[in-house]
């Protein structure tokens, strides 16, 4: 599954996984992801595999319920 900045972005909160989650599993830096989710550079091919896998594969956390009724 290969996925736009978008659409990981929407994919991450809609599982409740946050930037440096995603990045700690795909085995990147946080500043090196974050960089790339702003437009400011790409990732290598290897890099994007390792996040479309682990977008894959990470679990989803179950919202925050009290976050929620704030």
């Amino acid at each position: 599954m290969r996925c736009g900045t978008l659409e990981m972005l929407f994919a991450l909160r809609a599982r409740g996984v946050t930037l440096t989650e995603l990045a700690r599993h795909a085995g990147i830096s946080r500043p090196h992801l974050s960089n790339a989710t702003a437009g400011r550079f790409g990732l290598s091919p290897d890099a994007r595999e390792r996040l479309d896998a682990a977008l894959l594969t990470l679990p989803a956390r179950p919202p925050d319920l009290l976050a929620r009724l704030v």
